[in-house]
């Protein structure tokens, strides 16, 4: 059994289907933990188990009171320090399954090298980057309208970029202030015929 997603059957999801999802999902959770042979079992609802190796258990002896008092992930191995100095590896590598690992190996991404902080949510099919950028800019002469590849990126949401000039915010929409336009909407196009922007206005535009 495996789940049934709306975006690859191309239609709404049978009362079966939508069951069989929920059953799926229930048959993963874990409902039991053990370590056996030094191995961490963790049993499914389903009945399935996932064995992590404890093998790795190195360094001091156990006496009185033993913690963790940190931990580092290297790779697939999560190392974590004792408060006596000893050292436990925990390789998670049978946690991780077959399944992708980096983006690229998605086939319905269209983002292959996020920057460090970025926030990434799947979304209609694809990865989309969430980050707002905030980009400050001028007009390069008095009375500009039009804008052309303004924007660094290509923005997702489009309709809900936010412009501000000189601290004040605009409405998107052409019959009101401004919008993005061009094959990427990318351009910048202000609308707005009762303000004239000049080269001393300060423009803010935050886009996702």
């Amino acid at each position: 059994m495996s789940l049934t997603l709306r975006t690859l059957k191309g239609s709404r999801l049978t009362h079966a289907e939508l069951d069989n999802n929920f059953i799926f999902l229930e048959g993963r959770d874990i409902v039991d933990m053990n370590i056996i042979a030094g191995n961490l079992v963790l049993t499914k609802d389903s009945g399935g188990a996932l064995s992590v190796s404890l093998s790795g258990f190195t360094g001091g002896s156990i006496s009185g009171d033993t913690y963790v008092t940190s931990g580092v992930l290297s790779g697939s191995t999560l190392n974590l320090t004792r408060n006596d100095g000893g050292i436990v590896s925990v390789d998670l590598s049978a946690l991780a399954g077959s399944g992708a690992t980096t983006l690229t190996q998605l086939l319905d991404t269209d983002i292959t090298s996020p920057s460090s902080g970025d926030t990434l949510t799947y979304h209609g099919g694809n990865w989309i980057n969430l980050s707002e950028v905030n980009l400050y800019f001028t007009a390069s002469s008095n009375g500009q309208t039009y804008f052309t590849n303004q924007l660094p990126t290509q923005p997702k949401f489009p309709t809900r970029t936010e412009f501000w000039v000189n601290g004040q915010k605009q409405r998107y929409g052409t019959s009101n202030d401004f919008v993005l336009s061009g094959a990427t909407n990318r351009d910048f196009v202000w609308f707005n015929k009762n303000f004239t922007l000049f080269t001393t206005d300060e423009l803010n535009v935050k886009y996702k």
